[in-house]
């Protein structure tokens, strides 16, 4: 209350131009505005971050430049900073474009170093009328977006009266914010400023603006921040849309789960296989010769295919000498496999790859080397050995082969954490093919979903940690469409999510995957009406860049749930924001 008071009767005094929008008079600064509103005008639906402020917000172009794409591109964040600006320069540009036809998540600023530091600086009281006017132009124009405000950082290389003026700006700040639901008044000036009071040059090489150190500073101090007050990712709802959708079988009276495809090389020709029965039972083929559009009538297969204990997983693999062949799993004890050599048109009979078992094997295949492959798969402790005991305990295994998928080692744990139940491990690679994630899901229900990472090619794996809400879930199964687009397809699982129980997708980056962010937006594929059981989907990308994603799922209301594929084009629903 003092504080409201105090600044009433100096504004009775002060001409406060730092609270009067105009522009620069520069023909660089004209350059910058029109730069930065081209950007604005692409973002035509939504910057997940809004940077807003001076020179030392521009950096983040420069010597932020490495620090920026690692933590803040994978958010579609925007930077609106311009070097030189002070209050009434940004309360210009936010009036006159910068935020036309915006939405965002979070708009971060940190204003005011150049009202006090430029001829005609201004008083405290003034700075702090400009900041305040900022922020509340800010809650104004962008009502959904929550504002997390800086202090004013500390310039100089030791104590100086400017650092003491910035602090008495920075706590009226502080006061003025501390009940506003919509600003976060975040202090993090204190992290560039040693003990005896001095500065760093290896952290503000000029007392003022940021090294890339620096800059890695501000980012590790605003990431948790960040990630608190991002909201629920988008959701485009196409449960709806028939004309997507076709029907690949169904049975009046016959559960039909848990299906699987593979597209051979001509990128029209695929093939769907899936048991009748929950996992286990005789499976059943079906071949696409036109991208998934029509099927062909059930296909024969081999007599041991009717006694499948579990889901089926189909790839494709080729040897050292070239030589494709399609491989088929179905697990429990023994895991087994049956082998095509002519594109799925004759397979031999499922035969034991080892001495031991296992759950939803093989979930999935990497690529390690010239006809090498490493296959992954969980187990809960009764069927490793076939011990039939279930030890409370889940791991995640890995067998290799270097025969092009003929043969397989026995199996070595990959991922394990004791406190939950991990499971079903979905691959992931990274676009430069360097980096392997493996999402996983969580079976206890008392965590989300987890992630873990080998830069080895499987080798070895980094310990599991949560992912970020969006992807809670079960089999996570991903590719990458034409233009690089991550789309993970899988069954949602989260309680407080207004998909769940449905089958879904997630589209963002590898980026994002290994920051823990959320993606750029989800999918709802359709309308599972069972509460959970569904979406154990295959995931292929055709050659026009068309992602075309198969599951079962209970798609009518009281009948036996039965399989179904989506096509879906990304370029084209991201095209829907446009217009």
């Amino acid at each position: 209350m003092l504080y409201t008071i105090i600044c009433s009767l100096c504004c009775l005094f002060v001409d406060l131009s730092s609270v009067t929008p105009v522009p620069r008079e520069h023909a660089w600064w004209a350059e910058r505005v029109q730069k930065i509103q081209q950007e604005v005008d692409k973002s035509t639906h939504k910057a997940t971050i809004l940077f807003i402020g001076d020179s030392i917000t521009q950096g983040w172009e420069g010597a932020g430049a490495a620090v920026w794409a690692k933590q803040f591109a994978p958010l579609n964040a925007l930077n609106l900073g311009i070097s030189g600006d002070r209050t009434e320069h940004v309360l210009w540009r936010l009036q006159n474009g910068h935020l036309h036809r915006l939405t965002s998540d979070i708009a971060l600023v940190m204003i005011g170093t150049n009202n006090f530091g430029q001829k005609n600086s201004d008083s405290e009281v003034e700075v702090l009328e400009g900041v305040l006017a900022v922020v509340k132009e800010l809650k104004d124009s962008l009502p959904m977006t929550h504002v997390i405000l800086h202090d004013i950082f500390p310039r100089g290389s030791h104590f100086n009266a400017m650092r003491g003026s910035i602090t008495q700006v920075n706590q009226a700040l502080e006061a003025a914010f501390c009940d506003d639901e919509r600003v976060t008044y975040l202090p993090i000036g204190a992290q560039f400023v040693d003990g005896d009071g001095s500065i760093d040059p290896a952290i503000m090489p000029d007392f003022l603006h940021l090294s890339q150190k620096g800059y890695q500073r501000w980012a590790d101090a605003i990431v948790p921040s960040i990630l608190r007050n991002l909201q629920q990712t988008d959701l485009v709802d196409l449960a709806g849309d028939t004309n997507r959708q076709v029907t690949i079988d169904k049975e009046e009276g016959q559960y039909l789960g848990h299906p699987t495809t593979v597209l051979l090389e001509d990128g029209q020709t695929m093939l769907c296989i899936y048991p009748k029965g929950h996992g286990k039972g005789q499976l059943v083929m079906k071949r696409s010769v036109d991208g998934g559009n029509t099927w062909s009538e059930r296909l024969p297969v081999p007599s041991s295919w009717s006694t499948s204990k579990e889901t089926p997983h189909v790839y494709r693999v080729v040897d050292a000498e070239g030589t494709k062949r399609l491989i088929l799993f179905s697990s429990l004890y023994p895991i087994r496999m049956s082998v095509s050599e002519d594109d799925g048109t004759t397979w031999t009979e499922l035969a034991p790859i080892g001495e031991y078992g296992g759950i939803v094997g093989m979930s999935d295949i990497l690529e390690t080397g010239e006809g090498m492959y490493t296959a992954f798969f969980h187990d809960d402790g009764r069927f490793i050995q076939n011990s039939g005991v279930a030890t409370g305990l889940f791991y995640v295994y890995a067998v290799d082969s270097v025969d092009g998928g003929l043969t397989w080692s026995s199996p070595r744990v990959v991922a394990h954490d004791p406190s939950v139940h991990l499971c079903e491990p979905g691959i992931v690679v990274s676009p430069d093919g360097n980096r392997i994630a493996m999402l996983l899901r969580e079976n206890s229900r008392t965590k989300r979903s987890h992630i873990c990472f080998s830069d080895d090619k499987g080798v070895s794996w980094s310990a599991p940690v949560e992912m970020d809400a969006s992807l809670i879930g079960d089999r996570h199964q991903a590719v990458y469409d034409d233009e690089g687009r991550l789309f993970i397809s899988f069954r949602d699982t989260d309680k407080t999510s207004e998909t769940a129980g449905d089958w879904v997708a997630w589209v963002g980056t590898f980026e994002q995957l290994e920051l823990g962010y959320p993606g750029h937006y989800r999918i709802r594929l359709s309308d599972n009406k069972h509460s959970w059981d569904c979406a154990y989907p295959g995931v292929q990308c055709l050659p026009d860049g068309t992602i075309f994603t198969a599951t079962y799922g209970h798609w009518d209301g009281g009948e036996q749930p039965y399989i179904r594929g989506v096509h879906i084009n990304l370029a084209e629903i991201e095209q829907m924001w446009e217009e």
